[in-house]
């Protein structure tokens, strides 16, 4: 029985016969040597270009692990600066927030005082004059007592200067090559 793969494998078989020769002949016309992108030679030179890269990557990576640790190293010096500031502050801070709250009692009774004193003086001139004083009288008391108050305060320490670390860019991991399929030459 005659099938079809064995018509397509004679076929397949009389076309290489036919076109090996003249395959053949254009080899021995070409003066250049034909190299395949799969020979060792091109393996070689790939696989060493990769070697370089993955060296130069490493020596990368240990700059970025010594930069790390200085970074980490100034964040924690940076963060304890900052604590040890805010520790400081934050007394000040409560006291200057005590002392706002003790004045604004103070002119909140003073307004008070004065809007009484008003409405009892009705229309009369010097009793609403006396009025204002008094109401004056004890904004400027509030007023030099907030002062002295402040000036027992110590004054807040300077915030750190250093500046923010920062943080280091990892660096870029190398593609490795992949091997470029090639044709295999036929005999």
């Amino acid at each position: 029985m005659f099938s079809i793969k064995k018509a397509l494998v004679a076929g397949a078989v009389a076309s290489a016969l036919a076109l090996g020769g003249s395959v053949a002949s254009f080899a021995a016309e070409s003066s250049t040597p034909v190299v395949s992108s799969n020979s060792p030679v091109a393996e070689v030179a790939a696989s060493d270009a990769y070697k370089a890269a993955m060296d130069a990557y490493r020596a990368a990576l240990e700059t970025y692990k010594l930069a790390m640790a200085d970074y980490k190293a100034a964040k924690i010096t940076y963060q304890a600066a900052m604590k040890a500031w805010q520790d400081t502050v934050k007394p000040l801070n409560d006291a200057r927030k005590a002392i706002a709250t003790e004045f604004n009692a103070d002119i909140k009774a003073a307004n008070t005082a004065y809007a009484a004193a008003k409405t009892a003086a009705g229309t009369d001139a010097a009793a609403l004059t006396a009025a204002k004083n008094a109401f004056i009288a004890a904004r400027d008391a509030a007023i030099a007592e907030r002062k002295s108050a402040e000036a027992l305060l110590t004054p807040a320490p300077a915030k750190p200067t250093m500046p923010k670390p920062v943080k280091p860019t990892k660096p870029t991991k190398p593609v490795k090559p992949t091997p470029t399929p090639s044709v295999s030459p036929t005999n």
